[in-house]
């Protein structure tokens, strides 16, 4: 019979695990679960399916699972004093009404029906830059004292929402009916390098002529190539707003508008909320 596991580890939000074998268990909230070494084999309700490193997995409440690796003994957990540790990964645990709040705030609630309805938890693949925003948003976390509980409750709720729009980006933008030249383009929109540039600098890129590209993109996207700008633009800077200290002005010229006024009015458009009606929201998640 499956264990209802209810962890009691001293940090409420993250831990390293390193499971040889793993009882099979359940428990009443979500854990993202982020594989950072080796390959293991996890079965949940009754499926099997190999997770991998730079992976990330959707575990849900209820879930009946466990964790099994080729080739070791089956004690529960690797021995802390093991130097080279063949598998490893990194939990964030999110209670359900905190997964639901950020659902409600982000408007995701296709994302969360998305995670819902396959036997198998999600699993999504994640780029080099994506695990190493991950990687240091958890290692923040692992610091947790009581003493600055406010602190990282606000950075835990936040990564919730980030990981949130990864959800959003893999469900809209890695769809496989996308030629490879329009996935290629869209991560380039939403990286560092594009996200200050104007949609004149986008269609430099593409090797199309504008009119060409505006009508490909809607063709495959049913979006016209100003909105998903502008709306991928809007969420960039929801990202500045949730983990930095800039200022609206500062945000608004680092996504590359010269008139803080414009981009008031296209953040309020696509996020619903003034840039500073959403950073007080942070917080009261």
């Amino acid at each position: 019979m499956a264990k209802l596991i209810r962890y009691n580890w001293q940090n409420e939000y993250t831990h390293r695990i390193h499971w040889q074998v793993s009882e099979e268990h359940t428990h009443s909230f979500w854990e993202f679960v982020f594989v950072t070494k080796g390959t293991a084999h996890h079965c949940c309700n009754g499926v099997e399916k190999d997770i991998s490193a730079k992976q990330l997995m959707f575990v849900r409440p209820t879930d009946f699972h466990h964790y099994k690796l080729d080739g070791v003994l089956p004690n529960c957990l690797f021995p802390p004093e093991l130097e080279d540790i063949p598998y490893e990964h990194r939990d964030l645990y999110v209670q359900t009404e905190v997964m639901n709040a950020a659902v409600r705030f982000t408007h995701c609630e296709n994302v969360l029906q998305y995670l819902m309805e396959p036997k198998h938890p999600v699993v999504i693949n994640l780029t080099g830059s994506q695990c190493n925003e991950l990687e240091s948003k958890l290692n923040l976390l692992e610091f947790y004292d009581e003493k600055n509980a406010l602190r990282f409750q606000q950075v835990h709720r936040s990564l919730v929402c980030w990981i949130l729009g990864l959800l959003v980006e893999k469900l809209y933008f890695g769809q496989a009916q996308y030629p490879d030249w329009l996935n290629d383009l869209l991560r380039k929109m939403q990286g560092p390098d594009l996200i200050d540039k104007s949609l004149s600098e986008v269609v430099a890129i593409s090797n199309f002529s504008h009119g060409h590209l505006c009508r490909l993109f809607k063709k495959y996207t049913g979006e016209r190539l100003i909105d998903c700008f502008a709306r991928i633009k809007a969420q960039y800077a929801c990202q500045l707003l949730s983990s930095t200290n800039m200022s609206v002005l500062e945000i608004s010229s680092r996504v590359g508008y010269d008139s803080q006024s414009n981009f008031l009015n296209q953040f309020k458009k696509y996020i619903g909320v003034t840039p500073s009606a959403y950073r007080k929201s942070l917080h009261m998640l």
